[in-house]
């Protein structure tokens, strides 16, 4: 079993804009300031409802429509939908629209979300796991002691490193070019830090390979691992492993 390290200290974005730059109802009665959305949930299973939310901050009122585009990982218009905003407080609008629900055909892997309003956009993202297809495994995901000792631990400090380290099996029967893709998510879903590193793993073989990031704010983090046969096509073919941390002062 052989070990690789990758140190990354970015957040990954972008995607395919489906989002023109007007798609809203009604006249304009103020600028937008702020457009944020989210997925209600990180990873979703078959069955699950894919729900967004969001807020908008400016002198937009109640009425306005936000437009949001869901892109699976083919880089297809997956769902869409025009929502209504809802008054909040002050200038704060929200918003949130249901979708339909994973199946079993759906491609497994990073979904985007694409919400705009007037010429202010927003993405996020959610994970979608299925049982098809899979041709690799995630096991023993673990935060490691950045300590050299390489046992596992559950918290770290800010300004530490945090090491994910995972083992990354190849189930398929030839040698495989594949990518350890992982993921900090935030209490409330939202993507932190996120990446890879790309490795040749034998057929039947396994590699234990680690990700990691300064720990930069305080705070409770789940990490989401898992595999892809190429690191820019957002299809998973493994299983999608989890564990929470803790992030203190």
């Amino acid at each position: 079993m052989s070990i690789a390290v990758v140190l990354f200290f970015t957040v990954n974005g972008g995607g395919r804009e489906v989002i023109s730059s007007g798609g809203v109802d009604g006249a304009s009665n103020g600028s937008v300031d702020e457009l944020q959305v989210r997925s209600v949930r990180a990873l979703y299973g078959v069955g699950d409802a894919v729900q967004v939310e969001g807020t908008v901050v400016a002198g937009v009122g109640a009425g306005r429509s936000v437009e949001i585009g869901v892109i699976d990982p083919d880089g297809k218009l997956w769902a869409s939908d025009k929502v209504k905003l809802s008054s909040v407080a002050g200038n704060t609008s929200a918003f949130s629209a249901s979708f339909r629900s994973v199946r079993e055909g759906d491609p497994a892997g990073v979904y985007l979300i694409q919400a705009g309003l007037d010429r202010v956009r927003s993405n996020a993202s959610f994970l979608v796991s299925t049982s098809s297809g899979l041709t690799a495994e995630v096991r023993g995901l673990r935060l490691q002691d950045a300590g050299g000792s390489g046992g596992e631990v559950r918290s770290r400090r800010v300004g530490d490193m945090l090491l994910i380290a995972g083992s990354v099996a190849n189930l398929a029967k030839v040698s495989s070019d594949l990518s350890f893709i992982v993921e900090l998510r935030n209490a409330s879903g939202s993507l932190v830090e996120s990446g890879y590193v790309g490795t040749v793993v034998s057929a039947g073989g396994e590699k234990v390979l680690t990700v990691g990031w300064p720990a930069k704010t305080e705070g409770v983090y789940t990490v989401y691992a898992y595999v892809q046969d190429d690191a820019q096509s957002r299809r998973i073919i493994s299983n999608i492993a989890t564990f929470t941390i803790s992030v203190q002062k």
